[in-house]
């Protein structure tokens, strides 16, 4: 039951921070440090994973995005990065970058049919929603195996 919970409230940052971000393409701060604050919790609680494993993820993701961040020239939105070093508090290395690997083929698939269909390179495209749905994909795949492996 508890771990329930805590995936109904991963999922609902996820669809609140994707929503946002498709609306008004912007990642709020205050929301990603409710969700980093619970992380947080969970970690310490041993609910999710070992904090220090959490904070090394959460630095790794950091980083990586930080540098596309910098590379793209403002391809990518500060808050993605900001977003990426919370998700890795809340799904560990492997899940993390699981969830970068997905929304990055997500994204690409989307990009691809846009353009197919726009046929313009002016594409903007939200990024959030894609490390949404790589992030959910990573965790229940990951909490499968889990289970499966307890089962």
């Amino acid at each position: 039951m508890e771990q329930l919970i805590i995936s109904i409230i991963f999922a609902a940052f996820l669809i609140v921070i994707a929503l946002i971000d498709l609306k008004s393409g912007l990642i709020y701060n205050k929301i990603l440090l409710v969700m980093a604050i619970s992380a947080i919790i969970f970690d310490l609680s041993g609910i999710l994973i070992e904090i220090d494993q959490a904070m090394i993820a959460a630095l790794i993701g950091f980083v990586i995005m930080y540098v596309i961040f910098i590379l793209s020239r403002g391809g990518l939105g500060g808050g993605d990065v900001k977003f990426t070093f919370v998700l890795g508090l809340w799904l560990g290395l492997d899940g993390l970058l699981i969830a970068i690997f997905l929304s990055t083929i997500f994204a690409s698939i989307v990009g691809l049919i846009t353009f197919a269909i726009k046929r313009s390179l002016k594409i903007k495209l939200p990024f959030a929603p894609f490390m949404s749905l790589g992030a959910v994909t990573a965790y229940f795949f990951k909490e499968m195996i889990i289970l499966n492996v307890f089962l």
